[in-house]
């Protein structure tokens, strides 16, 4: 089964800071978890509320590199291209297991 924008928000927010968003004050992990859910379109939707709850969030996160980055003049922007990057990644391995259903029902 493919991965929600939110699992994949949770990989690159990984490797961008070095720990899980999803062991902060919470608000990440319910977020993440509401992106998976409500897809993709979803996620685009809704974007410019993602990426302030995201940025709220990493002000109380306990990973000292988000809650500076958090207080960063401009920090949206770059947030916001992480969202989209994730929504993106989703979107790219629902159609390869899309394809990867069609090419197996035709065998």
């Amino acid at each position: 089964m493919a991965r929600g924008a939110g699992a994949h928000a949770e990989l690159i927010f990984k490797k961008v800071f070095g720990s899980n968003p999803g062991e902060g004050c919470g608000g990440c992990r319910s977020l993440l978890e509401r992106m998976d859910k409500n897809g993709t379109a979803w996620c685009r939707a809704n974007i410019k509320t993602i990426v302030p709850q995201i940025r709220k969030n990493a002000k109380k996160f306990p990973h000292w590199g988000a809650r500076v980055a958090a207080h960063i003049p401009g920090i949206s922007k770059p947030i916001y291209a992480l969202v989209i990057l994730a929504i993106r990644n989703a979107e790219a391995e629902e159609a390869a297991e899309k394809e990867k259903l069609r090419t197996q029902h035709e065998a």
